[in-house]
């Protein structure tokens, strides 16, 4: 079929077509378009990204789905049913794939609001962004895979004129994508040096201010973006190949809405029909294609957008060499296509010499140039046929390739942020080391498999120093939740190795009420004459303390008895925290009036006592608490964390200082760590009582959505992802405090603990540009 009305049809089949014109897709195989051979490149690596409904889009209005209407404007609807219709390129798990595809049909919503609202451009497209493309692409964005490389791995595609430039709001939240559009840099001819001539000074009537400065002022292009094609609505017929029988030298109709195309008329308008034919109007399709089928060249000038448009397409598709005037032009697949050995590049100043130009090239040359364009196994027809499989694999090579070239690019700048973060960190606690404990030989020693530091200075800096802080947020939650009139606390507070109660006589003290509660329970006769009374029948704070030792508990509870704690919130568990619930055996000294090192993970070799102990995992001991105050729930509303929404900080503060235990009950908390139900983490270290490793613990809370740092009294050092090293387990007894990354909260209480230091890296880390969606 010849027509344009065929083409409709022709297009609606296309996704059948597909499977058709790719025997290597039907048997579940992608090839490459021009060796043949196998190609895994987007073999199951690609994720189509869909929003589970239109409903879960924030502000989208204007949800149509992707259909054809047309042959110049469907190119998203065209990789849309590509994706659909070639399951053995997609995975189903997103996790797996390198790259994302987000499907779109931004055109299809402009067209419905042109046509079906009768409104003018300017008005469907600013709603078409605002409606429709801006929401969506603001939704990837909350997105785990989004998140991932911070996008440097979406492709979509745009099909309006001018890509990036059509949608100002929407482009800035694509500017890390791969974009598929029909403009290019407009550099590229220049840097490419693929013009037919070398410039010419003499020949000074160029249309390039008039042309290409108007419309590439504001244009947007990237070097990860990929230039498009348009599907030409006309299908190739035997005519296309017949290299002979094309007496006329050149060929162009079409509207004069450009300096170039008014330059041509002007000089070739009256010319010999027999030598060439330049016509202000279009033709019907049939004179159109017979005009193309009998010419040598047919010429492609800039209209009112872009020199990227369907004229290109038309005449490839019947064989006429492309002479593209411009100086604005990048072609579709310029790696992979001899675009510089097929089509004629020249400038708008040389349209006076074009008939000059054209006569000079031999017929061998004009030979190999139409083999190239319609002859050849891989030749631009056959690639530029939308609905065949040559197409679909040039196009998902070149995706891959610029989005690898992206990533390439970004991994190597990220790479040299992150390094620069974590040396500077390193030469901080270097420089801490030197200067403030004396350890000037640490410089060099500290690579040293068996060096070790002992200084209570890292030993003693605990959650006991983060307790003003702490309390000034508690404070400021409680005030907010007490406003709906439940009682409601921000989270409980566990002393996980309590010994005899130090840290928790230090919590109640700073965030309890124990004197104004004893003065009520022992003179209830005074309360009226109290200024500013409150009620005392439910807990101001909950301290959970837990402790394994039976001698360490006698000496909690006497501590406890004597200071009152039974009047506020207090909740003892006489055991051990653990990664399962049971009964076990706790090594201790019993010999020592306060046994400070009693632990249920004793290391191969140790000689001490035992005593039987139960042990509880952190849930557990949860559900306890919960039980103990029925009447106080604990938690609050999940501030926009992650994009997550719903109650999390059922534990405000979670302090472990259970000799060796502590990796094993955060790593079998990792259910709870994932939803945000602890706030803050404090935990010992100590390497002669872990079995594992600090930088495992320290990367699974990474991975669980915490970072952490090494505490001193004076700083605070960041351990997380990049910043880890080796030198950080010097110290042979530490503490090491962890929050939610990004937690507003977090940073706060960094900052009220460290206004100036080593811990600001942290917070520059959070401003990388890969990183500013999430750690």
């Amino acid at each position: 079929p010849h027509g344009g009305s065929s083409w409709r049809w022709y297009a609606a089949m296309g996704r059948h077509l597909l499977w058709w014109a790719i025997p290597e897709l039907s048997q579940g195989q992608i090839t490459t378009a021009k060796h043949h051979h196998v190609d895994h490149g987007m073999h199951h690596n690609m994720f189509a990204l869909k929003p589970p409904s239109p409903g879960a889009v924030p502000g989208m209005r204007r949800w149509l789905e992707c259909e054809y209407f047309g042959f110049q404007y469907s190119m998203e609807w065209y990789y849309v049913a590509f994706a659909e219709d070639n399951p053995q390129a997609l995975t189903q798990e997103s996790s797996q794939a390198r790259y994302i595809f987000l499907p779109q049909c931004v055109s299809w919503v402009y067209w419905n609001l042109r046509t079906g609202m009768g409104w003018d451009h300017w008005k469907a497209i600013a709603e078409a962004e605002e409606g429709y493309l801006l929401p969506l692409v603001k939704w990837a964005h909350t997105t785990p895979e989004h998140k991932k490389y911070n996008g440097s791995n979406f492709f979509t595609v745009l099909s309006m004129d001018l890509g990036r430039q059509d949608f100002p709001r929407a482009k800035h939240w694509m500017d890390s994508w791969s974009l598929g559009t029909l403009t290019g840099s407009p550099e590229w001819m220049t840097e490419a040096g693929w013009f037919h001539l070398p410039e010419d000074p003499s020949l000074t009537e160029s249309c390039y201010e008039k042309d290409v400065v108007p419309v590439i002022g504001e244009r947007d292009s990237k070097y990860y973006d990929f230039v498009i094609g348009i599907p030409s609505r006309f299908v190739p017929g035997p005519e296309a190949f017949q290299f002979q029988g094309r007496d006329r030298l050149f060929f162009f109709a079409g509207t004069m809405n450009s300096c170039a195309r008014r330059k041509v008329l002007e000089l070739y308008g009256k010319a010999d029909p027999a030598e060439a034919v330049v016509l202000d109007y279009v033709l019907e399709d049939d004179q159109y294609r017979d005009m193309m089928w009998t010419t040598k060249y047919c010429l492609v000038l800039r209209g009112s957008s872009h020199t990227n448009n369907v004229r290109l397409y038309d005449v490839m598709a019947h064989g006429c060499l492309p002479v593209i005037i411009t100086e604005d032009f990048q072609p579709a697949l310029d790696a992979s296509l001899p675009w510089r050995e097929t089509a004629i590049f020249l400038r708008s100043s040389e349209i006076p010499i074009l008939r000059e130009v054209l006569n000079s090239i031999s017929e061998e040359e004009r030979y190999e140039r139409f083999a190239n364009l319609v002859l050849k196994e891989n030749s631009f027809m056959r690639v530029f046929e939308w609905h065949a499989g040559t197409h679909w694999l040039a196009m998902m090579k070149e995706i891959r390739r610029r989005i690898d070239m992206h990533l390439e690019q970004d991994f190597e700048d990220q790479f040299k942020a992150e390094q620069d973060l974590g040396n500077r960190g390193k030469e901080e606690f270097t420089q801490l080391l030197a200067e403030g404990l004396g350890c000037s030989q640490c410089r060099e020693w500290w690579e040293t498999p068996d060096l070790r530091l002992g200084s209570d200075y890292f030993g003693c800096a605990d959650s006991e120093n983060l307790i003003p802080g702490l309390l000034l947020l508690f404070n400021r939650h409680k005030r907010r939740l007490a406003m709906d009139g439940s009682h409601r606390l921000p989270g409980m507070l566990i002393d996980g190795g309590a010994n005899v109660g130090k840290t928790t006589s230090k919590l109640f003290g700073a965030f309890g009420d124990i004197p104004y509660r004893e003065l009520v329970h022992n003179r209830p006769d005074r309360v009226p004459c109290i200024v500013c009374p409150h009620d005392t029948t439910l807990p101001t704070v909950v301290v959970v303390s837990v402790e394994p030792s039976i001698r360490n508990f006698q000496l909690l509870e006497e501590r406890a008895q004597l200071n009152r704690w039974d009047l506020e919130g207090w909740y003892a568990f006489k055991g051990a925290l653990g990664d399962e619930d049971g009964e076990t055996r706790l090594s201790v000294i019993p010999t020592f009036d306060v046994d400070e090192v009693a632990t249920i993970f004793p290391k191969n070799g140790d000689t001490r006592e035992t005593e039987p102990v139960q042990v509880a995992t952190l849930e557990t001991l949860l559900g306890q608490v919960r039980q103990r105050f029925p009447d106080t729930t604990f938690g609050m509303d999940r501030e926009r964390l992650d994009g997550e929404e719903g109650t999390y900080g059922e534990v405000f503060l979670l302090k472990l200082d259970i000799e060796g235990a502590e990796a094993k009950v955060l790593l079998r908390s990792a259910p709870l760590l994932r939803e945000r139900g602890v706030k803050f983490v404090v935990f010992e270290y100590s390497e002669d009582t872990w079995h594992s490793s600090l930088a495992e613990t320290v990367n699974f809370m990474w991975g669980v959505g915490y970072f952490c740092f090494l505490m001193t009294p004076d700083d605070l050092f960041p351990l997380s992802g990049f910043f880890w090293d080796r030198m950080y387990i010097l110290p042979q007894w530490s503490n090491v405090f962890c929050g939610i990354t990004r937690d507003p909260d977090f940073g706060e209480l960094i900052k009220m603990y460290v206004p100036q230091g080593a811990a600001d890296l942290y917070f520059e880390a959070l401003e990388l540009p890969h990183l500013k969606s999430g750690l």
